[in-house]
């Protein structure tokens, strides 16, 4: 797991707040030596066995359908009609592969509710996006 914390230096931003946390990530407002401002997402390991009782715990209060994917932090959540909801637990690598993948997505997006993607910067060998920070309410706000 990626620890990440207010003043941590990843590339030549500075971490000074977590902003939130998904299903696979987490985000944190980071400033350079000038003062301007970026979000950086950073992939987090699956929580598996200490995150799946949560997971059962939120589905089991109300429709699958209307869980709010950071209410399962680092697991995918699958949510199928026929199936039900399943949570699947993702490994460092795969958690890697969405955020790099998530970047090759952004570098293509032009609207202006979509972040701008400035770059790809490394810690401990993982990536992590730096993008624009937008002022807003979260998707969880949004959902309910």
């Amino acid at each position: 797991m990626l620890e990440i914390k207010n003043g941590h230096q990843i590339g030549h931003w500075e971490v000074v707040d977590f902003l939130g946390r998904g299903a696979f990530a987490q985000v944190f407002l980071a400033t350079d030596s000038e003062g301007n401002h970026s979000a950086l997402k950073a992939g987090d390991n699956s929580g598996g066995g200490s995150f799946v009782p949560r997971f059962e715990q939120v589905t089991a209060e109300r429709d699958p359908s209307r869980v709010s994917p950071d209410e399962t932090p680092a697991e995918a959540l699958f949510l199928d009609p026929a199936a039900g909801a399943r949570p699947e637990v993702l490994n460092a690598s795969e958690v890697d592969q969405l955020i790099l993948a998530e970047a090759e997505m952004l570098k293509s997006a032009s609207d202006r509710g979509v972040p701008n993607l400035r770059g790809i910067v490394e810690k401990d060998g993982r990536p992590v996006l730096v993008m624009d920070a937008i002022d807003g309410s979260t998707l969880r706000d949004k959902i309910r």
